[in-house]
């Protein structure tokens, strides 16, 4: 596992920089709840596409059944 701050990992949660906060603090909760789906969206296509590449003979349910089980993982190994 990747040191505290190391660019080989992204955190798994970080505070927004002091750029964003305007941003975040002019849209509505409705707003920012729905740019966390996209977010998430986003991030489960990403890693789909990984799930994909390592495994190019996999179907399409054993790489869904990779990404839930990526993605719900509490370990980040």
């Amino acid at each position: 596992m990747s040191e505290p701050g190391s660019n080989n990992v992204l955190p798994a949660f970080r505070t927004p920089g002091e750029d964003m906060v305007p941003f975040l603090g002019a849209m509505t909760p409705a707003q920012r709840l729905a740019k966390g789906l996209e977010m998430h969206d986003l991030a489960r296509c990403l890693v789909a596409s990984g799930v994909r590449a390592r495994h190019p003979d996999w179907d399409h349910a054993r790489v869904r059944a990779e990404v839930c089980r990526i993605m719900t993982a509490d370990d980040k190994d």
